[in-house]
């Protein structure tokens, strides 16, 4: 995320902190806060979508927007909530952040449908990629001492870890007692704290030469993600050459031209092409965004495997999925420091090699197969994922001048946040048009006469509601719902082999483009800049 805005780059003049520390402790808990609701909000959804699907009706395609509603808004206006910060108060900022964020989260809970809570989850985003560049540009400049302000980054990259992992846990825990409303409901309480606490005791700081807010370049990004995830989730629905669908495209195309030739003119563009002409840089931002489309567009389609085709609760589900999340907060660090050792190229190429083995390897999971043989390959995922995180952040804070530092951490997270609005989106395509084909031979092959089996499928894809007035006479609920869970798990499958492939691109990219020396610690082998550099694992935790 955009955590590391201008504000926060090494050139930055940070004045001695007025603040005692008591009052330090105060803004750093209450900056956490702020992180752990928006990071927490990013997974906690996961394992409640189903719950959301039975309540609201919603299709596939409705799940699909209640996850990239939220990260399609984040991704569009997080390199600008940095630049709103530094010119009218990154204090100021936060708090607008929080309250946007919080008053989104209550709509969620409150929404009577899916295109409602569809809208409050952008409206959720919005406040996210406003309030997030703040938590580590404030903490920055309260922590003043290189030694306080370490640990202070340790702590908020833990909050962020904590967060990861636990978020599929809570939100199944939180669907399953109290209902899905409640996984939204909770950021109010936390928000209200949050605003509460940082009024008092933050100060206000902002960039006497803050940089104007490039708005042409977020209506022109907006344009370019919107209508392609609009095409990519509605495709299968509209169909591919509909009007409305091939429209929709060209729209995205016509925009991503517009955006790359006013960002290439505009005096203080929001994303700084010339960086691209860095081999090292463009590729680490491009294999950023494809483990991103893997990891984080299968995590959706992994919770409703659980749920759809193998018949777990929620909180079965999230304690399934700890696999991967676990793994992540725990690897994290330790990948860090195997960079600053070996350099990113090493450590991103096993990651890569590792996340698709383990991508692939679930390709003969079913739904009858045990989570023991299931969960070591979601492990392999996992740690996969791990290793690719930190390292590629060092190769693209590696690549940039030093004084450049923010603009080029915020260009790697903005491309993440695209690689998984678009991996939702575009597995979620595979899964739905490979369901869809395959539930037909099911319904077919189980009998069901083929004036019912429109009704029959649209029931299933919405969760079952309404399945047994569907269903004839003398047909089976438990057993119709066992022929989704078999097309579902076709459709699992297409997505794995699409993450997977994923997977090997990065690879590809990272093999024979990225330089071998990038991420390296100052007195390693090949060394290149500054172990300090190289440790922006924080940055990586909360890249989503």
């Amino acid at each position: 995320m955009s955590a590391t805005a201008a504000s926060a780059s090494p050139d930055a003049t940070v004045p001695a902190s007025p603040l005692g520390a008591r009052e330090k402790r105060l803004v750093l808990v209450s900056l956490c806060l702020a992180l752990f609701m928006v990071m927490l909000d990013g997974t906690v959804v996961n394992t409640a979508l189903p719950k959301m699907q039975a309540s609201l009706g919603a299709s596939v395609s409705g799940l699909q927007w209640i996850v990239d509603g939220y990260v399609l808004a984040l991704a569009s206006f997080m390199l600008t909530g940095g630049t709103l910060g530094d010119r009218f108060g990154r204090r100021r900022m936060l708090i607008t952040g929080i309250a946007i964020f919080t008053v989104g989260s209550v709509l969620c809970g409150l929404a009577p449908s899916a295109g409602a809570l569809v809208a409050a989850r952008f409206l959720q985003g919005i406040g996210a990629a406003a309030l997030m560049p703040g938590t580590l540009s404030i903490l920055s400049n309260v922590f003043t001492v290189p030694a306080e302000r370490a640990r202070a980054i340790g702590i908020w990259a833990g909050v962020s870890g904590i967060a990861l992992a636990s978020g599929p846990v809570i939100g199944g825990l939180l669907a399953d007692t109290l209902g899905w409303p409640s996984i939204f409901f909770v950021n109010l309480p936390v928000g209200i704290v949050a605003v509460m606490v940082i009024r008092r005791v933050t100060p206000e700081s902002k960039d006497p030469q803050g940089r104007r807010p490039d708005l042409a370049g977020v209506a022109l990004s907006v344009s370019t993600l919107a209508p392609l995830t609009f095409a990519l989730i509605q495709g299968n629905e509209s169909g591919w050459t509909s009007p409305l669908i091939a429209g929709s495209l060209v729209l995205s195309a016509a925009s991503l031209v517009g955006l790359l030739v006013v960002e290439s003119r505009i005096e203080y563009p929001m994303l700084q092409l010339q960086f691209f002409r860095n081999p090292t840089f463009a590729a680490a931002v491009a294999s950023g965004g494809l483990v991103s489309f893997s990891l984080f567009g299968m995590n959706v389609y992994f919770s409703l495997f659980f749920q759809r085709a193998q018949g777990h609760g929620a909180l079965e589900s999230g304690l399934r999925m700890l696999t991967i999340s676990a793994v992540m907060a725990v690897g994290m660090p330790i990948a860090g420091r195997l960079t600053s050792t070996l350099g990113s190229k090493p450590v991103m190429m096993t990651g890569m090699t590792l996340g698709s083995i383990g991508m692939f390897s679930l390709l003969t999971v079913e739904p009858g197969t045990s989570y023991l043989t299931i969960g070591p390959r979601m492990l392999l995922v996992g740690a996969g994922m791990a290793l690719c995180m930190p390292s590629t952040t060092a190769a693209v804070m590696n690549s940039v001048p030093p004084a450049r530092a923010g603009m080029g951490s915020a260009t790697l997270n903005t491309g993440r946040q695209v690689g998984s609005v678009v991996g939702v989106a575009l597995l979620g395509a595979l899964v739905s048009a490979a369901v869809a084909s395959s539930l037909a031979g099911q319904l077919a092959r189980l009998g069901v006469p083929a004036d019912s089996r429109a009704a029959v499928s649209e029931a299933l894809a919405r969760g079952g509601a309404g399945l047994a007035a569907a269903l004839p006479d003398g047909f089976d609920v438990a057993t119709v719902r066992s022929g989704y869970a078999a097309a579902f798990t076709v459709g699992m499958h297409r997505a794995l082999a699409g993450a997977g492939l994923a997977l090997v691109l990065a690879l590809i990219l990272v093999t024979f483009v990225v330089r071998r020396s990038a991420g390296l610690a100052a007195g390693a082998p090949e060394a290149g800049p500054s172990r300090r550099a190289v440790e922006p694992t924080a940055e990586a935790a909360a890249a989503h």
